[in-house]
């Protein structure tokens, strides 16, 4: 079992080198992946597979057994286009949690289907992130790590309206 990794960038160090020692090199879906009738024991080094969004961009990150991964809402809702954070157990590939965040009216500020293009970051019962609202977002993950349920808002940061940050140098 390899440890966690609960950052871009694996810790603090900043060191993105696994220091496990002799990690799997070869990843394979086996010969009848998405087919109706694939079964993930074909699969090589793989514990689980769990399907995502039509755009992701951001690495995930893993931490007390929770995997965090940012993606769109298109596998999930095709009804609303939006950007999502996603939680899975880490054994089994449950999906556990979804974080949604409505596009934006401006298409220079907020891509139409695009993800949740950033990696968490997880210290703790906390988790932090930025959505493609340009907020800034911390979660209590603490009652979903011990079961009791979803996590809790802690605080959003509007970073447009409060800092007068405007990405990709459009201004609203």
């Amino acid at each position: 079992e390899a440890d966690d990794w609960p950052m871009f960038g694996r810790d603090g160090s900043r060191n993105p080198v696994s220091p496990e020692s002799d990690p799997p090199v070869k990843w394979d879906l086996g010969p009848d992946w998405g087919q109706q009738n694939w079964d993930p024991k074909q699969a090589t080094n793989l514990k689980w597979v769990a399907e995502l969004g039509s755009n992701t961009c951001g690495d995930p990150v893993v931490a007390d057994g929770l995997v965090w991964v940012g993606t769109n809402n298109h596998t999930y809702d095709d009804q609303i286009d939006a950007s999502v954070l996603v939680c899975f157990r880490e054994n089994d590939g449950k999906l556990l949690y979804k974080y949604v965040s409505p596009r934006m009216n401006h298409r220079m500020l907020d891509w139409p289907y695009s993800s949740m293009a950033n990696s968490p970051l997880v210290e703790g019962d906390r988790l932090w992130f930025a959505t493609n609202r340009w907020e800034a977002v911390c979660l209590d993950i603490g009652p979903l790590k011990r079961g009791k349920g979803p996590p809790l808002v802690l605080w959003t940061r509007d970073l447009i309206e409060e800092l007068g940050v405007h990405p990709n140098g459009a201004v609203r």
